[in-house]
């Protein structure tokens, strides 16, 4: 266990909700995320109740350090806010005893405290503190930036993943869009975006049933790994449509890499029922941040018509811009 992240007393409410989200552990078949508040003033407890109040969080308090190690053994919760200026037992040393426990060391912790950290105090909190907020030194903007930071660096606490075919979401997308953008624009650099919808996959569905068509996603998301980089980004946008953000990568590369997605695809023997198989083929499109794109929507804009007019030329080709078909 360490402390992940810092913030000070002085947060909005869509902070607090959006830091739990991010850091929660993410536990499988429950209603909801229990979420541990130990602090000694009685007016933080309550403010911290009415942020979370209808936001699906199962709230547990101690006034104290001795109540909240004995609450967080106990009852195991997903998540952690301490105080560290505390009476008795302080948050430094709930950590501290947290940590040497077997089963609450794994349980995330987020200080919420007004209280300016020493270098000396930092190091004290462990080697996992990812970054610390001082108050009255971060504006709104920044805030907003280190948190979606913090969401592209913990994509399965920020619930950024999609659960069925284990890659990135649509949430992901937009958060990582305008990452690259800043970049490209700042730096110089460029990338480029290859999307593919499956063609006629709701007649697939329809002939062979839910369950197959998504077992062929599955098979999909395989042989996209099987053709790309370790750091190109899989993201899945729609039921049946995929997209590759390739970070430092011209349009004629991501075209080949298209292409050859394309010709995998169309010869995959996609599994069925009774071992029998199936086919399927795909419209693609790609694009290139700086050719006639420089924003998240002025690419997906173009992409989703090259797209388009990919599958309305007949599907199973690539449509890239200002290039023609390959």
């Amino acid at each position: 266990m360490g402390t992940v992240d810092t913030m000070d007393k002085q947060v909005t409410r869509n902070d607090l909700v959006n830091l739990i989200s991010r850091h929660g552990r993410q536990i499988q078949h429950a209603p909801s995320m229990t979420v541990l508040v130990i602090d000694d003033e009685p007016s933080v407890r309550e403010y911290i109740r009415e942020c979370l109040r209808g936001q699906g969080y199962r709230l547990l308090l101690a006034a104290n350090g001795r109540d909240g190690i004995q609450a967080a053994i106990e009852h195991d919760p997903d998540l952690i806010i301490l105080d560290l200026m505390m009476p008795g037992i302080s948050g430094f040393e709930v950590v501290e005893e947290l940590k040497r426990h077997p089963t609450a060391c794994d349980i995330p912790v987020v200080i919420f405290s007004a209280k300016d950290l020493t270098r000396e105090e930092v190091m004290r909190l462990g080697q996992e503190v990812e970054k610390v907020l001082t108050k009255g030194a971060t504006s709104r903007s920044d805030l907003l930036r280190e948190l979606r930071s913090m969401e592209l660096l913990y994509p399965v606490q920020a619930r950024l993943m999609d659960s069925v075919l284990r890659c990135y979401n649509l949430r992901y997308r937009q958060l990582r869009l305008a990452q690259e953008c800043n970049r490209a624009e700042r730096y110089g650099q460029t990338f480029s975006l290859v999307g593919w919808q499956m063609d006629y996959y709701d007649a697939y569905v329809k002939k062979y049933g839910q369950h197959w068509g998504v077992a062929a996603l599955k098979e999909i998301v395989e042989l996209v790994n099987s053709v790309t980089r370790e750091g190109d980004v899989l993201v899945r946008s729609g039921e049946a449509s995929f997209m590759l953000i390739l970070t430092g990568t011209a349009q004629s590369v991501a075209e080949r890499v298209a292409e050859k997605l394309r010709l995998r695809i169309r010869i995959h023997k996609f599994p069925l029922a009774g071992g029998k198989t199936g086919n399927f083929t795909a419209s693609f499109g790609c694009v290139q941040f700086g050719i006639g794109a420089f924003s998240p929507e002025d690419l997906l804009t173009q992409l989703n018509a090259l797209m388009a007019f990919a599958m309305k030329s007949g599907g199973d080709r690539c449509i890239c811009s200002e290039v023609g078909e390959s």
